[in-house]
């Protein structure tokens, strides 16, 4: 599979865009089979990885793509930050996601991802912290995964900022 090193963009809703292709980087334990593909699908052209607080491997992404050999430039690449929300208030998401930043070494992400409206009674202020990082220039774009159509239905009537992207999973 060949990707164009100019790949197509898709437009999102607050004026940033997303390559339309991209690179999950799921749980892989063998460091050296993870770095192996994501480095051949850079250079390939892909120029959007996805990572995770669940997967556990997004600092290897990250080397890989700006400390690596092929050391792309951060501007040139797109990263997608999913934030587990588990049992986390407002401020304690925010801290959370900051930690992550600098545990990957980042100064921002292009888009933030709630990872999946698990937490029912603070659903709502962990929006909010999504919001204020926006605000704070750490994260460009933001959004959630995995919401039912009730659970955005409802987030739409009561947000500050439309999400910019909603990642849906196929179910087996």
């Amino acid at each position: 599979m060949s990707i164009p090193q100019a790949q197509a963009m898709l437009p999102l809703n607050d004026g940033f865009d997303m390559p339309q292709f991209g690179l999950v980087s799921y749980r892989n334990d063998d460091t050296k089979v993870f770095k192996d593909l994501l480095v051949e699908r850079l250079q390939q052209g892909i120029r959007h990885i996805e990572i995770s607080d669940l997967f556990g491997n997004g600092s290897f992404a990250v080397e890989s793509v700006l400390d690596g050999d092929l050391a792309i430039e951060r501007k040139d690449i797109f990263i997608t930050f999913k934030i587990w929300p588990k049992n986390s208030k407002h401020q304690e998401l925010v801290d959370s996601f900051h930690e992550s930043l600098h545990f990957l070494g980042l100064d921002y992400v292009d888009l933030l991802l709630i990872h999946a409206p698990i937490d029912i009674n603070n659903r709502l202020d962990q929006w909010k912290a999504l919001e204020q990082l926006k605000s704070d220039g750490v994260a460009k774009s933001i959004g959630g995964c995995n919401m039912t159509h009730s659970q955005l239905s409802n987030l739409i009537k009561v947000c500050t900022v439309i999400p910019a992207v909603v990642e849906v999973s196929p179910r087996a």
